[in-house]
């Protein structure tokens, strides 16, 4: 595949979440990124069609490792279109399904662990760690002073989203890459990376940024509510934080929807606020 081409697919692959449907999901942006690597090797319009519409089944990965994927069978679509004879383009009809299907929910697995479950949720904390070290506090002390210059406010956000844009950008790029020298393999891309000790060292780098952001913002707001309000006003905010992290606890203990646990911290934060306007106490708050 030259290069000019995979330029295409790449970009075509920037869409497979576009055409997502609840029928078949991600078929639509799957077979729009497969056209460009199609209409070569298929210049005739009806089998073109036929190609296009073998491709038109469900689909559903993550949309990151989707480039995997789409290199894979465009690889096979070459080895369908010199084909000997009928029996073998079919076999090789079936195998570029099988092979579709079993990549793309090895892929929805290691896809939706890496970047849903660990780099998203660690772009967040970078970003509050972006805010604390310039001196914005305001995302966590509620009486603290809340202007900030606008470059620091917009520097955590952007760093997160410079880091998974990056990432994901050459996982789609390498992707296609690598599942177009994979010829049909059932294991293509599973192998290109220890995916596992990712997982593990990503899991283990959101563990430290998490204890990290919750030490920082202990100590902090324990100094700050200390140095304005005091023990008396230290230890009512403790209480309310603890309250509040403890019905959470009792609820997801019994399992309740996590809707209902929302919807009484709401309550339970109305309430506050309406003592809080009681004389005496509204000092401490």
């Amino acid at each position: 595949m030259d290069r000019k081409l995979r330029i295409k697919i790449f970009l075509k692959s920037l869409f497979i979440q576009s055409g997502w449907n609840f029928e078949r999901s991600q078929n639509i942006g799957f077979c729009f990124a497969l056209m460009p690597q199609l209409k070569k090797i298929w210049p005739d319009w009806a089998r073109f069609k036929k190609a296009l519409l073998r491709h038109f089944g469900i689909f559903n990965t993550q949309p990151y490792m989707a480039g995997f994927i789409i290199g894979n069978i465009c690889s096979i679509e070459e080895k369908i279109s010199s084909a000997k004879n009928v029996e073998e383009e079919e076999k090789l009809i079936k195998s570029s399904t099988d092979i579709k299907l079993a990549l793309a929910s090895g892929f929805a697995s290691i896809g939706d662990r890496i970047f849903w479950g660990r780099i998203t949720p660690i772009t967040s904390i970078l970003c509050l760690t972006v805010w604390a070290i310039a001196g914005f506090y305001g995302w966590f002390l509620c009486d603290a002073d809340l202007t900030v210059a606008t470059h620091i406010l917009l520097a955590g956000p952007l760093l997160g989203i410079i880091i998974v844009t990056s990432v994901s950008l050459y996982i789609r790029w390498k992707g296609i890459e690598y599942g177009y020298l994979c010829c049909g393999s059932k294991l293509c891309g599973l192998d290109m990376l220890p995916w596992t000790k990712i997982i593990s060292r990503l899991s283990l780098t959101g563990f430290v940024l998490s204890i990290s952001i919750f030490l920082f913002t202990l100590f902090s707001a324990s100094y700050y509510y200390y140095k304005n309000f005091g023990i008396e006003g230290l230890l009512f905010k403790a209480v309310l934080v603890a309250a509040a992290i403890g019905i959470f606890l009792i609820f997801r203990r019994l399992k309740k929807s996590i809707f209902l646990v929302l919807a009484t911290l709401l309550v339970f934060s109305i309430v506050v606020v309406i003592i809080a306007r009681i004389e005496g106490i509204a000092l401490i708050l």
